[in-house]
């Protein structure tokens, strides 16, 4: 006995319509995060002055991570419910797509001299009624280092004229620090952010019910704290969108015939 399953799809990684949606969130959410850091927020969820001139965030991306939900420098694609592909009966020939947490990575630029660790993330997905999660984690954020002596920490050109005994003038180099593979949504957000059911099969007949999940967009906004060497404490806010959705990720070979 042979399944049957929808033939939708996640949307294309250039769907116009979806892709500009997110952006304009983004933008959005992106406006109301500047306005607040100039309104002075701080603390949980803001980011300090201070924090905003040292810790620079970048970006997000997906450079390099295998899984199947789409992460992009602004926006998010996630699948919420397995699909089943294909079942012959309740003991063979059972397959499932392939089902996923989604990842991200987190690019940084730290302005400073000195080096910071990042230590906890906090992900807040805004109107969504679940709380948001915090992640410990360690990662270093590498702060300024001399053109001429590249083990040797600098804030600005001044701390690298002249060293080693040469003559030559060096420059300040403050470069990309990429922290990788961030948990953004696990199992159980994805179990819990949409009202209604994902599909419910029957592995005697291998036939699935329609699922009740209503795709939705949330603004994420994603908080990021560290120290560095002298112990003060930096914290920055990022934006993001995310689009939450039941998607066929079956490949093509699996599906029944």
């Amino acid at each position: 006995m042979s399944g049957s399953t929808s033939t939708a799809h996640r949307p294309l990684n250039g769907g116009r319509e979806r892709r500009r949606e997110a952006v304009m969130r983004w933008l959005s959410l992106s406006l109301a995060l500047s306005l607040a850091m100039l309104l002075g927020w701080g603390g949980c969820g803001g980011s300090t002055s201070s924090s905003r001139l040292t810790m620079q965030f970048m970006e997000f991306n997906g450079d390099g991570i295998a899984q199947e939900d789409n992460v992009f420098q602004n926006s998010a694609q996630v699948d919420v419910c397995q699909t089943l592909c294909q079942a012959a009966d309740i003991f063979t020939n059972v397959v499932f797509e392939e089902f996923t947490q989604t990842t991200v990575n987190a690019v940084f630029v730290n302005n400073g001299k000195a080096d910071i660790l990042l230590d906890t993330y906090t992900v807040e997905i805004v109107d969504s009624g679940i709380d948001p999660i915090t992640q410990h984690i360690s990662a270093t954020l590498t702060g300024g280092r001399c053109s001429n002596a590249p083990d040797t920490a600098c804030a600005s050109n001044r701390d690298c004229a002249t060293l080693g005994g040469t003559t030559i003038l060096g420059q300040c180099l403050h470069t990309e620090s990429t922290v990788g593979g961030l948990l953004l949504f696990g199992f159980g957000i994805k179990e819990e952010i949409l009202p209604g059911q994902c599909p419910v099969c029957d592995f005697r007949t291998g036939d699935c019910s329609q699922g009740t999940k209503v795709p939705q967009a949330f603004d994420v906004i994603v908080t990021f704290s560290g120290t560095d060497t002298t112990d003060k404490r930096f914290t920055i806010s990022a934006g993001y969108v995310a689009d939450f959705f039941d998607a066929n990720n079956c490949m093509a070979t699996t599906q029944p015939g």
